[in-house]
């Protein structure tokens, strides 16, 4: 995703600079480059649009300050991305922040800092996918090994938000079947809906199975959810929510609420999300991209990432549902 958003960006660069960077263009260029959710790319991309645009007479006014703006705004991206990537970001700005000081023309080393921003962006994503990798890897040993007191997963726990009906919805509502948790927000422009389309049809054919192998055993099946927790509750409302949730699954339970109750449920499954800054009303969400499965206790199972396929996830689901109803069926 990060590398088609980057080329997007780059051809919205080179338009922005051959029709004299008309505000229209530049605010597109920007969305495309909000899209992106590698914060190392955002950062370099933010910088180069920037500095490229402050060669064109027409917007040259100012195009110092811009020019700095936008290395701080860089340099706090890839400081998300880790310190060894803030460290980069923070030298290759060095060309940038020496015209601001010398008060040069706005379009001197233009292209050899443009030419530095390339070098350096190989080394900012690897900074970053190495940090995330830490990152992630930390967070799944936690969530594997036992608790210290009770050996449960450490990951998930109580949340009280709103559904589609507006009403009150909470972590035990959930319980008696098998749960699939999102994190993500209805004006998402790709991400969301291929993943909600994915496990949509994954949950379609884990039922499918489950079903069938209920039915040999002359069991009930537990129900399995599919539950979508918006992350952008200032516009998310429960009617807008419930829309988008039907456009997936006719049962998709949608959910959102405060952003309070909202940051609550997300920090309890380590959900990261964050606003983009191109515009009061008008702006993004980058977010984390994972499913979590919880049993009919509510307890974290597994989960699954944006690499995940569809088969992938309905087999998951299958064979800890069939473990589940195998266990039950042993039950005194």
């Amino acid at each position: 995703v990060g590398l088609v958003t980057m080329a997007r960006a780059g051809a919205l660069m080179s338009t922005c600079v051959n029709k004299l960077c008309t505000t229209p263009l530049l605010a597109h260029a920007r969305r495309c480059v909000a899209q992106t959710t590698n914060l190392a790319c955002k950062g370099t991309l933010y910088a180069a649009m920037h500095t490229r645009a402050a060669t064109v007479p027409a917007i040259q006014s100012n195009a110092h300050v811009r020019q700095r703006t936008v290395w701080i705004r860089a340099r706090g991206f890839a400081a998300e991305a880790g310190a060894g990537a803030e460290a980069t970001a923070t030298k290759a700005g060095a060309t940038v922040e020496q015209n601001v000081a010398t008060k040069r023309p706005p379009g001197y080393s233009t292209y050899a800092a443009l030419g530095l921003f390339t070098i350096t962006a190989g080394g900012l994503v690897y900074m970053f996918n190495r940090e995330k990798q830490r990152r992630v890897a930390a967070i799944m040993k936690s969530v594997s090994q036992p608790g210290p007191i009770v050996g449960d997963a450490m990951l998930g726990g109580p949340f009280k938000l709103v559904d589609s009906n507006n009403r009150t919805f909470t972590d035990k509502d959930l319980n008696g079947g098998f749960s699939l948790l999102y994190f993500g927000f209805t004006l998402c422009p790709d991400i969301c809906p291929d993943e909600l389309h994915k496990v949509s049809a994954a949950v379609t054919k884990a039922r499918r199975v489950v079903a069938a192998s209920a039915k040999t055993r002359g069991a009930e099946p537990p129900p399995i959810k599919v539950v979508f927790i918006s992350v952008d509750p200032e516009r998310d409302t429960p009617k807008k929510v419930k829309a988008y949730t039907k456009k997936f699954m006719p049962d998709m339970i949608g959910l959102t609420g405060s952003m309070d109750a909202v940051k609550k449920a997300a920090k309890s499954y380590r959900v990261y999300f964050t606003k983009t800054d191109d515009s009061k009303d008008s702006y993004l969400v980058d977010h984390s991209i994972i499913h979590y499965l919880l049993d009919p206790q509510g307890k974290f199972q597994t989960f699954f990432g944006k690499t995940a396929t569809e088969d992938d996830i309905a087999n998951a689901i299958v064979d800890r549902v069939s473990a589940y109803m195998e266990k039950q069926s042993k039950s005194p």
